[in-house]
């Protein structure tokens, strides 16, 4: 029960799985070299959709699209926040910086603690973590998903 589900159109698993692990390093170069180019950004979108249909998962797919949107914005000017944020804004996101990174990466390892003793509990809130959610129908005693 890892709930993270994937979908592919793809009707060989072998040959998803295969593909899947070719894409989704193409996309980890494109990120780790190629990003800060002219089209890295819209590159890195392109194959986290193709990554999406051919069985990648949900949440990669989900980080890559948000990082090429990022990768688009490089070495271009910031004129809409330097109009409209003021000085103190900026000194206080400055200041909160650190602490996002501080729990984002602690965020995992407390999730695993948490999941030992509320597993199920965990499964059901998918949604708020990830942005997708598999629900489970109620009295069923196998795996099976609907959206």
């Amino acid at each position: 029960m890892a709930c993270l589900p994937a979908m592919t159109v793809v009707p060989n698993f072998l040959v998803t799985g295969v593909l899947a692990v070719v894409f989704s390093l193409t996309a980890c170069m494109s990120a780790a070299a190629f990003i800060h180019r002219k089209r890295g950004g819209m590159i890195l979108i392109s194959l986290s959709i193709l990554l999406l249909f051919i069985g990648g998962g949900f949440i990669p797919p989900y980080i890559g699209l948000i990082s090429g949107i990022a990768g688009t914005r490089i070495n271009t000017p910031l004129h809409f926040w330097r109009m409209r944020s003021s000085g103190r804004t900026t000194m206080c996101m400055a200041a909160l910086w650190p602490w996002t990174l501080i729990v984002f990466t602690a965020w995992p390892a407390g999730m695993w603690i948490i999941g030992h003793f509320f597993n199920q509990t965990l499964i059901n809130i998918g949604f708020v973590n990830f942005f997708s959610s598999t629900l489970k129908p109620k009295g069923t005693g196998h795996d099976s998903m609907t959206l």
